[in-house]
Formats: structure tokens, C-alpha cells, sequence
């Protein structure tokens, strides 16, 4: 059976060996810093980083160096390997300029791999005339949820941050309101990827609140939205994981779209979800 990787929540992998040429700091199985020697000529650079065996990971992020902020490559490669030997690219940039932000970053389909190379033109010139290379922090990611995005919240100890901060306590509830109206939960992961499970965790009280007429609808774009299953007068226990499985469906975009909330004693509706977690298979 393949692997099941979580990918709505960000974690950054541990690296269990980095080579390189040049100068490296590293911390903790961690990247934080490289630079090159001073080349007389331009030269083709690579950097390996390694883990113990094969991991899943749909992200790269790399900072530019604070203190030689120029010289991040702008010709390279990416590419993986499960053995050393053979690779096969992945990802490819010409004429890269680092964002403004002081980071760049690349999102794909989750894959698994035990090498990553970044390969690199070192061809710019410092004061010196001589070529030179640099970067900051080298990450290799689950890159998680980018971006959340709910139709009302109720307050600040229930706002939509708390659907992946994996905290029981607290998660996300919509504002209370007398009428029942349409709420809805969006979330990106950033790049289109292969999902093939979603779950849903309920409040631990008598009282939970889950939702109990809703429906999931996913997107590649944001545009054209497709819908995936529904659930209608779902009765839910307190405290429980509740999860959806599925065929692989390729996606970025994933929404809950909830047509009625439970009822308070007051009699006004409100939905409240603990916390949610997306599920995908590495493409091979």
C-alpha cells in the first residue's frame, strides 16, 4: 500500500547529510547558510542533501544570504534521486531573481525521494572578479496549508488559524447568527497535489456543533470548482476524528461548504470544526 503523507500541515525535513563544495553551516540536520569559493572561471555547482531513507516532500525554500545577498544562483536545477546515481530533474529556472522577500520558494505534487541535488551556474563576479555563489537557509518541506480562508469567524480563541495548530482546546467556529446562512471553509496547498483523504475532527463537549449538512468541493485554479461528496443531517460524537477517503483527485484548492450548522439551546447557528488535515500518496 503507498505511503500516506499528511500534507495540510507544514514540516520541515530533516536532512541526514548535506555535500557540498564551499564553506557550510549546518545545524541540528538543517542547511542554514552556504557560500562558494572564489572561482577564476564560471563553474557547475552541486549540492546533495540526503536523508536516511525516502521521504515525501512537495516544497523547496531557500533564503538569500544575508550577508552576500547577490549572489543567489539564477541558472539552476533541481533534481531527485533514490540511490546516488541516477537522477531526474524536476524543477529548472533561467535568469532567477530571489523574490523581494528575502526567500524563494517552489511548490509541486508531493514525491519522494532520498536525494535532492541543486544544481547551479556559479557565474556572477564580486568585487573581486572572481565567481561566486551563496544562499541562506535550505529547506526541504511539507509545504502545509498556505492559505486559509473561512466565511466569518466567531472570536480570537476561535479563528481559522486553529484548524492546524493541532491543539484539541480549540478550532475554528463561525460567528453565531439567528438566521441560517451558507458558511464555508477554502484552503490552498499551494501547488496542484493528488489528494485522497480528508479528516475532520469534532469537539470534545456534549455540545459539539459540527456541521450537519455540508458538502466538499476541490479545484485545480480557484475558478472552475468540482464537486467531491456531501453529507446531509451528519450526527456527530464529541472529540471524534471523522475522515472522507476518495480516488486520488488532483487539487489545490479544497472547500466545506456548509448549508446548515447545529443549533445553540438559544436557538441560533454555528458551526465549529476542531482541526482538518489533508492526506496524499507520493506520485511516483
Amino acid at each position: 500500500m503507498s505511503q500516506q503523507v499528511r500534507i495540510s500541515h507544514p514540516e520541515q525535513l530533516s536532512l541526514a547529510h548535506w555535500s557540498a563544495p564551499g564553506q557550510s553551516t549546518e545545524s541540528s540536520g538543517q542547511v542554514l547558510g552556504w557560500q562558494s569559493e572564489e572561482l577564476d572561471t564560471p563553474t557547475l555547482t552541486a549540492c546533495i542533501a540526503s536523508f536516511n531513507d525516502a521521504r515525501c516532500f512537495n516544497a523547496i525554500q531557500i533564503d538569500v544570504h544575508e550577508e552576500f545577498p547577490d549572489f543567489f544562483p539564477n541558472t539552476f536545477r533541481f533534481e531527485i534521486s533514490q540511490d546516488g546515481h541516477i537522477w531526474e530533474p524536476i524543477l529548472q529556472e533561467s535568469d532567477f531573481r530571489a523574490g523581494l522577500a528575502g526567500r524563494a520558494a517552489w511548490n509541486f505534487p508531493l514525491i519522494s525521494a532520498r536525494h535532492l541535488k541543486f544544481l547551479f551556474l556559479t557565474d556572477r563576479q564580486n568585487d573581486a572578479s572572481k565567481y561566486f555563489a551563496a544562499f541562506g537557509n535550505f529547506r526541504v518541506m511539507v509545504s502545509g496549508l498556505v492559505d486559509v480562508a473561512v466565511s466569518s469567524e466567531r472570536y480570537r480563541l476561535w479563528v481559522k488559524v486553529n484548524l492546524i495548530d493541532e491543539r484539541p482546546e480549540y478550532g475554528w467556529s463561525s460567528s453565531l447568527k439567528s438566521n441560517r446562512t451558507d458558511e464555508s471553509v477554502t484552503v490552498d496547498l499551494g501547488s496542484i497535489n493528488s489528494v485522497n483523504e480528508l479528516r475532520m475532527l469534532s469537539k470534545d463537549d456534549a455540545e459539539t456543533f459540527f456541521p450537519e449538512v455540508f458538502s466538499i468541493a476541490y479545484s485545480e485554479d480557484n475558478i472552475a470548482w468540482h464537486h467531491l461528496l456531501e453529507e446531509t443531517g451528519f450526527l456527530s460524537e464529541a472529540g471524534v476524528w471523522y475522515r472522507w477517503r476518495f480516488m486520488p483527485t488532483n487539487m489545490r484548492y479544497l472547500r466545506i461548504g456548509i448549508t446548515e450548522g447545529a443549533r445553540t439551546r438559544e436557538g441560533k447557528y454555528v458551526s465549529q470544526i476542531i482541526e482538518l488535515e489533508l492526506y496524499d500518496t507520493p506520485d511516483v
